[in-house]
């Protein structure tokens, strides 16, 4: 999972931290599949927090994150934050982008139109949940924040991925990459492969 910290919101990184824990804490407490519980849940602990405490009022973030089993995998989301498959070099963008759109085109303006907190009071959020295809033998799956996704294209990324089988020297790469494009927000990329037997 990445929770990234909303930039212009009160406390973000409280926001993330926070989303991230709840979900390592309470992953039991919910059915097998059940992730819109789950991040409806943690949704309501940030507003929760923010009741409590008015200076973190509007804190906020964004969550992607996998689910890997060998019945199938679960994606989901909130936000600007993406997932992607790599496999027999089709890359697939999994995660649904909640942002504005101008002209058909996808906003650079950091702008989201729902987040985990992010507002002053309550609001309803609509989680992006799907049930995929169980990964297969060397597939690669990449989460990452728009601190990657809007600073080097898909087609770059892409590039990096199927020339480096190595998923700790990938992240390296696609660092790099966003750094050399300007670097202009947080950056959090995971890559992870099902190895082959």
């Amino acid at each position: 999972m990445i929770a990234d910290g909303m930039g212009g919101h009160a406390r973000g990184e409280i926001a993330s931290n926070h989303a991230l824990k709840y979900l390592k804490t309470n992953i039991y407490q919910f059915p097998a599949i059940d992730w819109e519980a789950r991040i409806l849940g943690v949704n309501e602990e940030i507003f929760g927090l923010m009741a409590r405490s008015l200076e973190l009022t509007g804190m906020g973030t964004t969550l992607v994150g996998a689910e890997i089993s060998a019945v199938g995998t679960v994606f989901f989301n909130v936000g600007d934050s993406r997932a992607y498959r790599l496999v027999d070099g089709l890359f697939v963008k999994i995660s649904v982008d909640d942002v504005p759109k101008y002209a058909g085109a996808r906003a650079r303006s950091h702008e989201i139109t729902q987040a985990l907190g992010g507002r002053p009071a309550r609001g309803r959020i609509f989680p992006h949940v799907s049930q995929e295809a169980p990964l297969k033998d060397d597939e690669l799956l990449l989460l990452c924040s728009d601190g990657l996704s809007d600073m080097v294209s898909e087609a770059v990324i892409h590039d990096i991925l199927m020339g480096e089988t190595d998923p700790a020297s990938a992240v390296r790469l696609l660092l790099q990459a966003a750094l050399d494009a300007g670097g202009a927000d947080n950056i959090s990329i995971v890559v992870a492969r099902l190895a082959s037997e």
